[in-house]
Order: C-alpha cells, then structure tokens, then sequence
C-alpha cells in the first residue's frame, strides 16, 4: 500500500527540535486519517527524523515537495484543547517553543504506528476514536523555504509574546496554609473532599519522591482507589497507565512531583503544592518550568491554587503581606521547645577539629541522657580540596575544571558536578612531588571525627554515597535502634518519613549554604536551618538542643531561627534595596560552548545589544558560578526588570540580531533559581 494512492491532506506541524523554534513546517498524510491540533507524530526532519504535533491544517501545498508524516502517537493521549492553550502560554512565558511545551502534556513511551500500518488496519491508532475537530492551528505563513537538508516542508511561526499570563497569575487568589506538617494536610484533606464533592479533579504537587511517598499513604487511607501517582522515578509504562486514568476520568486525584504539574486531570478543580519554598519545584534543565508558576497558570482557567509550607518562600511572605494571597496560619505551640545555641567560630578555637569544644559538651550531655543526635554538614567526601604541597596544584576535573573531592573510603577523587571518578593520585602529575594537602572538610571526615572523640557511640552516615549502596529507610532504621546513638548526615535527612526522634541536632557549618553566589543564598540558608531545627524532638522540651557553628552570628538568616519575622523583614528590604525579586524580575542568559572565546563573545556580544534598552538591568557578562562542566565553557548574563513582557521583547530582539554558531547554545532561565 503506498500514500500515493490517497488524497493528500497538508498539516504544519511544530518540530520538536530546539534550535527552529516556533516555525512549523508543513508535512502531508492522507485524508482518510484526521489528525487534531495537539497530535503527537513522528515526522522526517533534515537528515533525522524528529517528534512533532499537529498546529493546523495548512492553507494551501508549498511551491516544492513535500515529505509525509511517518508515525503517529496513539490519539488516545492527545491532551485537552484547554490545557494545549495554557501550555502554550506557558512556554512564550518561558522563552521555550510550543513544541518543546507540549512534549510536557504526553507520557514517556506513548505507543505509535506507522501511517502505512493504521491504513492497513482501516482505521486511527488503537485505542483511539476521531475526535471532534477543533479550530485551526491559526498561525501565519513566514515564508522562509525549507528546513535544513532538503527536508521539504514551508515554515510559518506563532506569536512569541503574552504578557497577559503573567497579569493572569498575579491575580490568582490562591489559599496558603502556614504552619506544620499535620496541620496543612488538616486543611488540604478537607479542600480535597470538598472538591471531589463537587464533582471536580485534584491535583497534589510534592517537591521531591521522597516526600510524595510519605503523602501517598495519607492521601489513599483518606481517598482509598482514588489516587495515582506521577514521578519521574516511575517505569514508563505506569506513568502511561496513570496518565490515561487521568485523562479518562478514571481516578479523580493526581499526586506526583514537578512534572506532574502537567497532569490531565479531569476537570481540574483543585492544585495543592506542598513545601512551596523548596527549589526542587524548579527545573534545573532547560526549559526551567516551575511547578509553582504552572500551578498559578492552571488557576487562571478555574481551578483552587492551595500552596503550603512551614517557612513560606518571600515572595509568597510578600503576597500574604499585600493581600494578594490570603494565608490560614497555624498558632505557635505553647510548649518551649528545644533551646537554641549559637557557636560563634570566631571565639572557639576549632585548630584542625570540626566538631566544637562547646558542641561536644552537649553532645555528651545528651547521650549520657540516653537521646539519639544528629550532626549535619552539607557537603560530602572527606576532603573538599586536595593540592600537591610542592608546586601547589590542585587536583581538578578534567571535565570541568572544578576541586575534586577526596573521598577516603574509596581513595577516589570524585567530581560533585559531572560525577567523574578516578582513583587518588600518588605521584603529582605537575611536578612529580608526592607530598599532599587536604583542604576542608566533609561528612566522612565528620564521621572519622565523631569516632576519634566518641568511640563507644554508635554512628551512622547518610548522604548521596551511602544512598547509592542501602536506602536512607534502612539507615535511619538502624539509627532508630540505637540510643545513644548519632547520624552524621547531609540534606537528604529532610523529608524522610522515618525519621526517629532527636534529642540534639549539631549544624557543624551555617556557612557553607550562606556562601553560595547566590541572591536567594540568606533565604535557603535559613529554610535549610529551620527545617533542621524541628527534626529535635519537641517532646523533650528545653531538654533537647539545636546548635549552629557559625562564623557569621549576626546574619539575619542565623537569627532569624529565634524569630522568624526578623528574618522575612530584613530580607525583603535587602530584596527591594538591590532590585531582586520579588521586587523586579530576574533572568538568567547563559552561553555554552566547546571554545570559550566564542562564549565569551557571544555573551559580550548579547550584552551590547541590550546596552540602548531602557528597559533592563544588565549584570555581565561573566562565567558562570560553575565555569566549566562536561566540557562545556559556560558564560552567564543576569537580567532585572519591572515588566516581564518588555523583558522577553528585549532577550528575544537582541538573540534574533546575533550570528548563531552551531557550536554554541544559548539557555534562558526565566526567574532563574539556580547557581551553576
């Protein structure tokens, strides 16, 4: 059977391929199959094949020959015409193609068929019905030919810009609930069934797997055959399998992490998201998507946006404030709770040591009681810096360019940014010389430490090595056995749902979170402590203990720990004195590439072209925090403004006016949330 034996039907389908961004290109099939705007299909591109979906029918057959659509995905997953809009919105928000937003709204491994086999069959994709068709894909013809290499196909493109979705979010009311953990989910069980009364869909929306796991059991006792869960931890096919139930109406609640923010909830009256100030709710790979903006976007076609946390996010602090949000806060608890030291380093002579004379004192206080501790470091490996002590060279990822970390247990240098190992050197490679410093400190070296000062106290480790090999349930329940006993940790204790009881938690440096180059640094420094703080049993009274070594006593993020609100005001001042947000808009432009000339002037090139805008502020260019990863020289420049609209306008005239070498790749972050 051959496509030439049917008549023609011509469709613009977006590719979903970066670099061409918002071009569609026209492709045909035959007219006995209809294929709606949002189909997911499989098309030749160049020399390559690629995904793409369906915009519209196009106008009239291009001036020159045209390739047919190869593949379509089962049209049993095409996502709602609704939810298409608003994620197209979504990606103009971001900077990001239609096409690459999209992809956000289909599961891994959709099943496809071939043209040729679906005719074969006399039919659409198994599983699948013709739907009603809808408006066209409505975009305009550009006139530009071709794609690259013969591929055969006219391009037109959509509008870039829609500033009025950004107005939309900010005129959300959404609900925020304030206070402990048993006390948001009081609240969120109760919008929940009043919604599911209603007849309407819920979707839950948890930072990271480890917190969606321990919710699970919650959500199910209440709402037993109601719940699926979404994360990305998940095979394909039970994502496919939840994503379906969704879609059909077969299961009423979604609960997943941030790419479940996407979810084809039916009829969606309900998004909760819980731990809003955690950064986990942002993308760190391109497009950057945030699962609380997606979240706000979703409110502006008519669903209850429901955010919750123990220490809110500022800006969420500043629309509580302004009357934006309206908060339900939960009274502090009469009891006094653990006491609070802070261990001034500058006043305690450390020498080579970690752990502090005025912390090893309560640190025997406590197991003489009999209680558990807890010793926190936020940094893993043994020795963050290793130099040749003869030439002073320092062992760096030949990948990356950054400190490896000696780790003692293997005797291996490990990269923390690509992951590179290699085993610890012996001879420098430099100078030959044999002699080695070892600079700073990790939770190994905690935990040699802690053995040295407390040999006959069980101790245990948990951080992202040891999780490799046993699962944090199985060393917090070890942990759990032991009284006395000590865990030497990093961030991955938080939000483990088998936490045992605490009596003392030791932060062994505050510092180590204040220093990253970071503008939100203060803000995930104090989040970071108070989410340490309430692992000490409150039970205990002012017999339990949180203390912090600190060489900055005085910061509004360590004080903020003995009153939280002196924390949110000095903050927000800081924020609006140097115009970061939630006071202005913050983006990140960054430039990739195998020749670091090229990135810096391509950076430096970009910057020019924003020099006659009025409308930004321009910080750079400069190398990014992280220079140099996986081979890659990286060059950032940072971005302020008052209008996000006008933002996009001047990144997108000032992107479109430079060369574009193939080599180089150029990444916008919009609220860009991360350091690298």
């Amino acid at each position: 059977m051959s496509l030439a034996e049917f008549a023609p039907t011509y469709l613009d389908i977006l590719v979903d391929v970066p670099a061409v961004g918002d071009r569609a290109f026209t492709y045909y099939y035959p007219g006995e199959i209809y294929l709606p705007r949002g189909a997911k299909v499989r098309v030749p591109f160049g020399r390559a094949k690629a995904d793409g979906f369906v915009l519209g029918e196009s106008d009239a057959k291009p001036p020159f020959d045209i390739k047919p659509i190869e593949d379509i995905y089962d049209l049993s997953f095409l996502p709602p015409s609704g939810l298409l809009d608003l994620t197209a919105a979504l990606g103009r928000h971001y900077l990001a193609p239609t096409a690459a937003s999209w992809s956000h709204l289909y599961p891994p491994v959709v099943p496809r068929k071939s043209v040729v086999r679906i005719l074969k069959e006399g039919g659409l994709p198994a599983g699948s019905s013709p739907p009603q068709r809808e408006g066209g894909g409505g975009c305009r013809k550009g006139g530009t030919g071709p794609p690259p290499d013969g591929g055969g196909a006219a391009s037109c493109e959509e509008g870039r810009i829609e500033p009025s979705l950004w107005k939309k979010m900010e005129d959300v009311p959404a609900l925020y609930i304030w206070g402990g953990q048993d006390f948001r989910w009081h609240h969120y069980l109760r919008l929940a069934e009043e919604t599911l009364g209603a007849g309407k869909g819920v979707l839950f929306l948890f930072p990271e797997v480890k917190v969606l796991e321990s919710s699970l059991a919650r959500l199910n006792e209440r709402f037993p055959g109601k719940v699926c869960s979404l994360n990305s931890e998940m095979t394909g096919l039970l994502r496919r399998a939840a994503w379906l139930a969704l879609l059909r109406g077969e299961m009423k609640i979604g609960a997943g992490t941030r790419s479940a923010a996407f979810a084809p909830v039916r009829d969606l009256g309900l998004v909760v998201l819980d731990e809003e100030a955690s950064p986990s709710h942002k993308a760190l790979e391109w497009p950057f998507f945030d699962a609380r903006t997606v979240a706000l976007a979703r409110g502006t076609v008519g669903a209850r946006v429901v955010f919750g946390s123990a220490y809110p996010s500022v800006e969420a602090v500043l629309n509580m404030e302004r009357s934006r949000w309206v908060s339900i806060r939960e009274r502090p608890p009469e009891d006094r709770g653990p006491r609070l030291g802070i261990i001034d380093l500058k006043e305690t002579r450390l020498g080579r040591d970690i752990i502090s004379e005025p912390l090893k004192e309560e640190l025997e206080a406590a197991f003489a009681s009999g209680l558990r501790a807890l010793l926190f470091l936020n940094r893993r490996g043994d020795s963050s810096q290793v130099s040749c002590r003869d030439c002073g060279s320092v062992v760096s990822c030949p990948r990356c360019g950054v400190p490896m970390v000696f780790h003692s247990r293997e005797t291996q240098m490990v990269c923390h940014t690509c992951g590179f190992r290699e085993d610890a050197p012996v001879v420098c490679p430099n100078c030959r010389g044999h002699r080695w410093r070892f600079s700073g400190f990790g939770v190994e070296k905690a935990e040699a430490e802690f053995k040295r000062k407390f040999p006959e106290i069980p101790v245990f480790r948990l951080d992202q090595d040891v999780a490799r090999k046993s699962r944090p349930a199985e060393v917090l329940g070890a942990f759990g056995k032991a009284s006395p006993g000590c865990l030497v940790c990093t961030q991955i204790v938080l939000g483990q749902g088998l936490m045992p009881p605490v009596g003392l938690v030791g932060v062994l440096s505050a510092d180590t979170p204040l220093s990253v180059p970071d503008f939100r640094a203060s803000e995930r420094a104090y989040h970071l402590l108070s989410g340490l703080k309430d692992l000490v049993d409150r039970r205990l009274g002012p017999q339990g203990c949180f203390l912090v070594q600190t060489r900055n006593p005085d910061h509004h993020a360590i004080k903020g720990l003995k009153d939280g609100a002196h924390f949110y005001e000095n903050e927000l001042q800081m924020r609006k004195m140097l115009g970061y947000p939630p006071f202005r808009r913050f983006f990140r432009v960054r430039f990739e590439g195998r020749s670091v000339e090229r990135v810096r002037e391509a950076a430096s090139g970009f910057v020019s072209k924003l020099a006659q805008s009025g409308a930004l502020t321009v910080l750079g260019p400069a190398p990014a925090p992280k220079p140099k990863m996986r081979g890659l020289y990286r060059w950032h420049v940072a971005l302020k403004g008052d209008d996000h609209g006008k933002m996009l306008s001047e990144c997108i005239r000032a992107l479109e006016s430079m060369p574009k070498p193939g080599s180089l790749r150029v990444l916008v972050d919009i609220d860009s949330a991360q350091t690298e």
